[in-house]
């Protein structure tokens, strides 16, 4: 099935410009083009599309505008925005409408790895009224008192970016929406950014400030909307597993992008719990209770209720906003690592195997049970040998406390 791409821009040599870099894509994409926003809210209206990619600055609607409509009309649909301009305001303001940010010029490979990349999981989410909601989320709630305490930073004569991006990072919300903006095309960076210590000490206090303070990209969160859920232990959770992860990946001699990636797919890898649980807080506490009272695994429960586990919405969301493929295939499978298509080490089984033995040094499994490690897997990747080890290291991190 082809994806249904819509381009907008005022410039018709532009528009051109981009069916002829997609022109080797034809089997995969069928592209409209439109001239003006109000254009493409019509052509909108007399079809599904699934992503729409703008200019940012246009006469009359500007980009940010058509996105704020498609965002309310269209919710199901994909939004990415192009710009050529450096203006850091407008850049901001997209942050609540855009789910993707690209650079012009743009080349046809790049432009297809964003459309690509921004659909492929469509198919695999399996519930269409899950998916519209995760398209329509612009920021994640935090918890309240890790908002205060950054708010209170970044307003204090002597706030430290190196303390503020060290409160984000035992967040799970703050931290992906953090990674989200400062590795957007906008900032143009030549590096990646791999926390959120790194992501705020570039940024600045004053961008800082104008994106919690002005933009809201951090929300509170009202623990008491989920009964059978704390977020508390979701981020403690994912914080544990993020260490450990990164700790296996260490001793398997990574390199530092592969450590980043699987220590923060390993701090991100139950955010679609807290997706579910928050949008849709009676569905989520009927699976958790099969959980607890039946004896379901949690993505067995997941699928009975919602049709979706909690891995895949998790990855949708942090594809959409352009994270690492490497950091949405482990939060996507970390329960699945059969799945995964390249042999060796990778953050995907960093993640699953600190997910693993924390479970059992902990016996934390959500409905008490254990369950065993794949080692069919470890075999098929030559890592077998290396349980024990891993072991060690994860006793070693639970002993002296994270």
């Amino acid at each position: 099935m082809k994806n249904r791409i819509l381009f907008v821009d005022d410039e018709e040599n532009i528009l051109r410009g981009y069916r002829r870099l997609l022109r080797g894509f034809r089997d995969e994409c069928e592209i409209s083009l439109a001239a003006s926003g109000d254009e493409a809210l019509n052509i909108l209206s007399e079809g599904v599309f699934d992503v729409i990619v703008t200019d940012m600055r246009m006469p009359g609607m500007d980009g940010n505008q058509l996105l704020a409509e498609v965002k309310e009309l269209y919710p199901h649909v994909v939004r990415i925005i192009l710009s050529g301009h450096a203006d850091m305001e407008a850049n901001l303001k997209s942050v609540k409408f855009a789910h993707r940010y690209l650079s012009k010029p743009c080349s046809g490979e790049e432009l297809k790895e964003a459309i690509v990349r921004s659909s492929k999981l469509c198919r695999a989410l399996g519930n269409a009224k899950v998916m519209a909601v995760v398209n329509s989320i612009e920021n994640l709630p935090s918890l309240p008192t890790l908002y205060t305490e950054v708010v209170n930073e970044l307003e204090s004569p002597d706030g430290s970016l190196q303390m503020v991006g060290t409160i984000i990072s035992k967040d799970i919300s703050m931290t992906t929406k953090l990674l989200q903006i400062v590795n957007s095309a906008f900032f143009g960076l030549s590096q990646h950014m791999g926390s959120p210590e790194m992501a705020a000490t570039y940024l600045g206090i004053d961008n800082l400030k104008a994106l919690v303070l002005a933009t809201g990209v951090f929300s509170n969160f009202d623990q008491s909307d989920i009964s059978l859920l704390s977020v508390d232990d979701i981020c403690s959770h994912g914080m544990l597993v993020g260490a450990c992860a990164r700790a296996i990946a260490k001793e398997e001699g990574c390199d530092k992008k592969t450590v980043d990636d699987s220590m923060l797919a390993g701090m991100l890898h139950d955010l679609g719990r807290l997706i579910l649980a928050t949008y849709f807080s009676d569905e989520y506490n009927k699976a958790m209770e099969l959980v607890r009272d039946n004896g379901y695994s949690l993505c067995d429960a997941e699928k009975e209720v919602l049709g979706t586990t909690h891995g895949i919405v998790g990855s949708y969301l942090l594809d959409l906003w352009g994270l690492s493929e490497s950091i949405v295939e482990a939060v996507a499978f970390h329960h699945q690592p059969e799945l995964l298509e390249n042999k060796g080490f990778s953050p995907l089984l960093a993640v699953y195997m600190a997910e693993m033995l924390i479970s059992e040094i902990y016996g934390n499994n959500d409905n008490g049970s254990i369950i065993p490690i794949n080692n069919e897997c470890l075999a098929g990747n030559d890592l077998a040998g290396r349980v024990e080890k891993w072991r060690s290291i994860c006793k070693e991190i639970k002993e002296r406390g994270n």
